[in-house]
């Protein structure tokens, strides 16, 4: 779904921003996270929803990925899980600031952007159980793909 470039950049941008992310979002070739990443969505969606729903997010993929990375390390522990969405919520939060740099509380757009990310924070929340679950359970059988 991404080029190497692309992922390359999302690990400088975790690093320049000083986000929260496992040790293997940096330590991981980009060739082998672009087959853990999907974007934005659960992988069920259809394609062109994810696509969607990319564009609508587009400065904020970095905090997709560290998120389906992190969701590939499923322990199958429902606070590992609230951890996981957590850290996607404050990387969120971190991004959006450096997005607008001060200017968030007198820009309309920057609210309207933390209104959408607040609508994708309660998603993951509250529909990620059952992918959590799932992953944990093909993780256990097959390996994890990291």
């Amino acid at each position: 779904m991404y080029t190497l470039q692309q992922i390359s950049s999302m690990q400088q941008q975790a690093q320049r921003l000083g986000l929260k992310y496992p040790a293997c979002f940096s330590g991981t070739h980009p060739e082998k996270l672009g087959k853990i990443i999907n974007g934005y969505g659960s992988g069920a969606l259809p394609k062109w929803v994810r696509k969607l729903l990319d564009r609508i997010f587009k400065h904020y993929l970095t905090a997709a990925a560290i998120h389906d990375v992190r969701y590939s390390l499923s322990d199958g522990c429902e606070s590992a899980r609230v951890g996981a969405d957590a850290e996607f919520a404050a990387n969120l939060k971190m991004i959006w600031l450096a997005r607008f740099k001060g200017t968030h509380f007198c820009n309309p757009l920057g609210w309207f952007e933390w209104w959408l990310l607040k609508i994708a924070i309660h998603a993951v929340r509250y529909g990620g159980r059952k992918i959590w679950q799932r992953i944990y359970w093909q993780n256990k059988h097959q390996g994890s793909n990291l």
